[in-house]
């Protein structure tokens, strides 16, 4: 909830330009105009996912089932899960990064490169916490050999 306040609070402060950032901004006037945009740029970001999210895919599912395309619709899935997968590791970065690696670990946020990758290169160097175990074992308790063959 309190993440919802600060994304409303940024949103309005792009909208109308108000100091409610003020905390954010820097002291050349050129920063904090990047700032603002950055925010912008991170709202309709947010905004294109929910649309993605609630209008798109059951678009297109409603579409693939109408035409009786079960591989197509499998394909869809996949595809939409591992691009979702690879979008994760950069936008979680800092997260997964802090939570889930060791210091000394295979780092999150390289652009391509899906978390479960990432889970596997840490796990093979045993350079993860225990929340990154238990999200790799769960992993695996769904899809047997899942982070190993996510290499390939």
């Amino acid at each position: 909830m309190m993440l919802l306040h600060i994304l409303i609070k940024l949103l309005l402060a792009v909208v109308i330009g108000s100091p409610i950032i003020a905390g954010m901004q820097a002291r050349s006037g050129r920063l904090t105009l990047r700032i603002y945009l950055q925010i912008f740029l991170l709202a309709l970001s947010i905004g294109l996912y929910l649309f993605v999210l609630f209008v798109a895919v059951p678009y297109s599912c409603i579409k693939l089932i109408g035409k009786n395309q079960p591989r197509a619709l499998t394909t869809y899935f996949f595809d939409a899960a591992l691009a979702n997968d690879m979008s994760g590791g950069v936008m979680g970065q800092h997260v997964f990064n802090d939570w889930w690696i060791h210091p000394d670990g295979v780092r999150f946020g390289k652009f391509g490169i899906s978390i479960s990758k990432i889970l596997y290169l840490n796990k093979i160097q045993n350079s993860w916490y225990q929340f990154g175990v238990k999200f790799g074992q769960f992993l695996e308790w769904l899809d047997p050999k899942h982070l190993e063959e996510s290499t390939r």
